[in-house]
């Protein structure tokens, strides 16, 4: 049987030229502990990037796992190495950089988490 999932992103959106777009996530109650399941992520170019993070931009960022370039990458990720424990005001979030001088094809993905 499957564990119950608590939170989730799905984000899929074309990214303008040099661009990090942060929208969207999840805020972690303070003290709140979570375990990421599952996450996917297509970049579509060589140098875009698709990352599931926690308090992006904040200098103590946590990217708990990324995908690169043309791959559709789809990852079960163990619940004991990948938790991350909120602080009620940074988000775990899908984040997608385009690193290019052009803007991106659609590129997106989507986490799974469960509160342990």
């Amino acid at each position: 049987m499957s564990a119950k999932v608590d939170y989730t992103q799905r984000k899929y959106k074309q990214v303008s030229s040099l661009t990090i777009d942060t929208e969207g996530g999840v805020v972690l109650a303070d003290g709140e502990t979570v375990g990421i399941n599952r996450f996917t992520g297509s970049g579509a170019e060589p140098d875009v990037y698709v990352a599931l993070a926690f308090a992006w931009g904040t200098g103590s960022e946590k990217i708990i796992s990324s995908s690169r370039g043309d791959v559709d990458s789809m990852f079960d990720i163990s619940l004991l190495d990948n938790q991350v424990t909120g602080d009620g005001v940074n988000k775990l979030q899908i984040v997608l950089i385009n690193n290019t001088n052009v803007a991106s094809p659609v590129v997106g993905g989507y986490f799974e988490a469960v509160k342990v």
